[in-house]
C-alpha cells in the first residue's frame, strides 16, 4: 500500500463515518424492510469507499487475489440494498396495480444488475481495479477497457434507478418514507458521479452526498415523531405503533371492516355555549375530549372525528378485532362513567349538561381518503348512520344499542326499547338500552 494523501485519509474518515451512521441507524429504528435496507446501504457504501481508494496498491495483473475478485461485493451490496429499499417503499405505498407491476419489474432488474456487478468483478478483477476503481487519477483512464465496461455499467445503474424513482414518485407514499425516498433519489446520481471523477472532487461530492443522506434521516425521524404525536390523538397505541412501523398506507387503505361504531354527544350544549363565556366552552371541550380519548385508548379503539360536542369512535378499524361488539359496549360504559364527572364540574344551575350514546355494529368501508395534501380517516356504512341516530335519540345518561351489537357481544340483561325507525333507513331496528348493572357481563 502506498502512503495515503490528505484526500485519501479524508476518504477513509468519510467511509468510517458512513459505516458508523449505518450501525447507529440499526440501533435507533425498528427493523422494517426499508430501514434495514438503508442500514445495509450505509454500511456497504462505507466499505466501498474505503476499499475503492486509489491509493491502495494495484493488483497483480497475472495472478489477481481472491480479495481482488470479491471486493466488488460492497458496491453491489449498495445497489441491492437500494433495490430492497424500493421494495420496502412499495410495500408501504398505495400503488396502482399497473404501476406496481412496473416497479416490481424495475426492482428485479436492479437486483439483476447487482448480481451482474459481482460476476463482472470476479471475471474482470484487473479491469475493475487497475483500470477503473484504482486508476481514476491516472492518464488514459477514460479510454481504458475497465472504464468502458464499468463506467457504462454504472451509468446504466443510474438510469435504471432514475426510472424506478420516477415511477415511485407518482405513487402515494407514506409521509415519513417520502422524505427518505426523495433524498435517496438525489443521492443516486451523485454516487454514480463519485465513481468516475478524480479523488479530490470525488471526496467533495461524497461529503455532500453523506450530508444529504444524514439530512434525510433526520427529516424522517422528525416526521415520524410528528406523525406519532398526531396519531396518538385519534388511534389506539397499537394502531399508532403499527402505522409508525409499517407505514400509513399499510393500515389506512380503504376497505370493508366489521366494526362497532360508538357515537356520543352532549345534551344542553347549545344553550350552554350561548350562556357562558367562550373560553369556558373551549375549556369544557378540552377536558371532555381528553376524557373521551383516555377511555378510547384504554379499550383500544379509534377516534374517527371530533365535531363540536359530538365524537364518533370505531372498534375494529383500522386494525380488525374479533371482539369489537363487546369492546364497544365496554367503551360505552366507560364513557358514561368517565365523562359524568366532567359534565358535573362544568354544568351550571340554569344550564345543566348531559350526554347520550349510540352503539351499532356492522360492515363499513373505512380508510384514509382525500388529496395528497390533506387526508382524513373516514368510515361509511349503515352502522355509522344507526349509531349516530341512536345517539340523537338517547336521553341524558342513556346508551342505546342496536340488535346486531347485542347478538355479536353475546350478552343479556339489556332493556328492550322496541323497534325504532331510523331516519334515512327503510327498515326499523330493534333497540336496547344499556344499563351497566350487575346482570350485564361485559368483561
Amino acid at each position: 500500500m502506498e502512503n495515503l494523501t490528505g484526500a485519501g485519509y479524508a476518504g477513509m474518515a468519510i467511509g468510517a463515518v458512513t459505516i458508523g451512521l449505518g450501525l447507529a441507524l440499526l440501533l435507533c429504528q425498528h427493523a422494517t424492510r426499508a430501514s434495514l435496507s438503508i442500514v445495509l446501504c450505509f454500511v456497504a457504501l462505507g466499505l466501498a469507499i474505503i476499499t475503492g481508494l486509489p491509493q491502495w496498491d494495484h493488483v497483480d495483473s497475472d495472478n489477481p487475489s481472491i480479495w481482488a475478485r470479491v471486493v466488488v461485493i460492497f458496491p453491489a451490496a449498495v445497489i441491492a440494498g437500494s433495490a430492497s429499499y424500493l421494495m420496502g417503499l412499495l410495500e408501504t405505498s398505495s400503488a396502482e396495480p399497473r404501476a406496481e407491476r412496473r416497479i416490481r419489474a424495475v426492482i428485479k432488474l436492479c437486483y439483476a444488475l447487482a448480481g451482474l456487478l459481482v460476476v463482472l468483478g470476479a471475471l474482470l478483477p484487473v479491469e475493475h481495479l487497475n483500470e477503473y476503481q484504482l486508476s481514476i487519477d491516472e492518464p488514459g483512464f477514460f479510454t481504458s477497457t475497465g472504464f468502458l465496461v464499468f463506467g457504462s455499467y454504472y451509468v446504466v445503474v443510474g438510469a435504471v434507478f432514475a426510472a424506478a424513482w420516477i415511477l415511485m414518485a407518482r405513487q402515494r407514499l407514506d409521509v415519513g418514507e417520502r422524505v427518505r425516498a426523495i433524498v435517496a433519489a438525489v443521492m443516486s446520481p451523485l454516487l454514480v458521479v463519485i465513481t468516475i471523477v478524480p479523488l479530490v472532487p470525488s471526496m467533495i461530492v461524497l461529503g455532500i452526498t453523506l450530508v444529504i443522506g444524514v439530512y434525510g434521516q433526520f427529516r424522517y425521524f422528525v416526521a415520524q415523531g410528528e406523525r406519532g404525536a398526531f396519531l396518538s390523538r385519534f388511534l389506539s397505541a397499537q394502531v399508532a405503533e403499527t402505522v409508525r412501523i409499517d407505514g400509513l398506507a399499510s393500515v389506512m387503505q380503504p376497505g370493508e371492516r366489521e366494526v362497532t361504531v360508538i357515537a356520543c354527544d352532549l345534551r344542553g350544549f347549545t344553550a350552554y355555549a350561548e350562556a357562558v363565556p367562550s373560553q369556558a366552552v373551549i375549556d369544557l371541550l378540552g377536558e371532555y375530549y381528553d376524557a373521551v380519548g383516555g377511555a378510547v385508548a384504554e379499550i383500544g379503539g379509534t377516534v374517527k372525528d371530533y365535531a363540536g360536542d359530538g365524537v364518533l369512535m370505531l372498534i375494529g378499524a383500522p386494525l380488525p378485532r374479533s371482539d369489537h361488539a363487546a369492546a364497544g359496549l365496554r367503551l360505552a360504559v366507560l364513557l358514561q362513567a368517565t365523562i359524568r364527572p366532567v359534565l358535573a364540574h362544568w354544568s351550571t344551575g340554569p344550564h345543566p349538561l348531559g350526554m347520550g350514546i349510540g352503539v351499532a355494529s356492522g360492515t363499513v368501508t373505512a380508510g384514509a381518503v382525500g388529496s395528497s395534501s390533506r387526508m382524513e380517516y373516514t368510515a361509511v356504512g349503515t352502522a355509522v348512520n344507526v349509531a349516530a341516530r341512536l345517539c340523537s335519540s338517547a336521553v341524558d345518561g342513556e346508551t342505546l344499542v342496536d340488535q346486531a351489537t347485542v347478538e355479536l357481544a353475546g350478552i343479556d340483561g339489556l332493556t328492550p326499547r322496541g323497534n325504532m325507525s331510523i331516519k334515512g333507513l327503510s327498515a326499523e331496528h330493534m333497540v336496547y338500552s344499556l344499563d351497566a348493572g350487575p346482570s350485564i357481563h361485559l368483561n
